[in-house]
């Protein structure tokens, strides 16, 4: 990579730090302005080692792969801003529509191939979700290995906090604090009870749900010991580890 391709993208984190990155922190705390960090970081050491998954490739076509991976990072979540459900679709239409970015002075240049950054950022961040990648779904369906591979490498970006113990567990009991409790915006103790209580059925693992410790269903089901430990990731969790990160991370009270 020569100084002025890294320049570039640069230039280009540059913009989304600061234009993309302040949106992710109205979202919940599995995919705030943290994790956004996360997967720039990820995707910026998987750019340094682009000439090793295409080493057959042309410079300036690598230079393309480059930035698009770094749109593909900042833009890959935007869209729950309009859909949760299926924010990568969301993500690419906010990408497709961006024209402070469409117009940008780092596409005005001749060693980029516009066309071909938003294409690759557009199809990264629509397979990017683990159903693509852990599921019968796969990527079967397109065609071109190099565009495959690029989904890989942003799936990977965006699971790159797997490695930490205490960052997957924290992160394990925000998304149901976040996107279960408050989004259902359960108002009595009778209601927030019985949803952890017919999760806890539904699932059959553990105290995940630590959001109301004092509740008298909760401190059966921290009691009962045939509730298995959890698994997520490459870790096991004891309702111990969990109890313990929640009243670390979110017990405030």
């Amino acid at each position: 990579m020569n100084i002025l391709n890294y320049c570039q993208m640069l230039e280009l984190k540059y913009y989304c730090d600061s234009i993309i990155s302040p949106v992710y922190k109205m979202f919940d705390r599995c995919h705030d302005h943290r994790h956004y960090r996360e997967v720039i970081k990820s995707a910026m050491l998987a750019t340094c080692n682009i000439d090793n998954y295409f080493p057959d490739f042309k410079e300036k076509y690598n230079n393309d792969i480059n930035l698009s991976i770094i749109l593909a990072a900042a833009y890959h979540d935007i869209g729950r801003i309009i859909d949760e459900d299926d924010h990568e679709l969301a993500s690419v239409k906010i990408l497709s529509k961006d024209r402070e970015l469409s117009n940008s002075f780092f596409f005005d240049n001749d060693n980029v191939n516009k066309g071909r950054v938003m294409f690759l950022a557009k199809t990264m961040i629509q397979y990017h979700r683990r159903k693509y990648h852990e599921s019968s779904i796969g990527l079967h369906h397109i065609d071109d290995w190099k565009v495959k591979e690029l989904c890989r490498i942003l799936y990977d970006c965006d699971k790159s906090m797997q490695s930490d113990k205490d960052r997957v567990l924290y992160r394990y009991i925000a998304f149901y604090l976040d996107r279960i409790v408050y989004k259902k915006m359960l108002s009595t103790d009778q209601e927030i009870e019985e949803m952890v209580e017919n999760r806890w059925k539904k699932l059959g693992e553990g105290i995940y749900m630590g959001f109301n410790p004092k509740s008298k269903t909760f401190q059966e089901m921290a009691n009962d010991k045939n509730i298995p430990s959890i698994h997520t990731g490459p870790f096991t969790f004891t309702k111990e580890d969990i109890l313990e990160s929640y009243n670390r991370n979110f017990n405030f009270k």
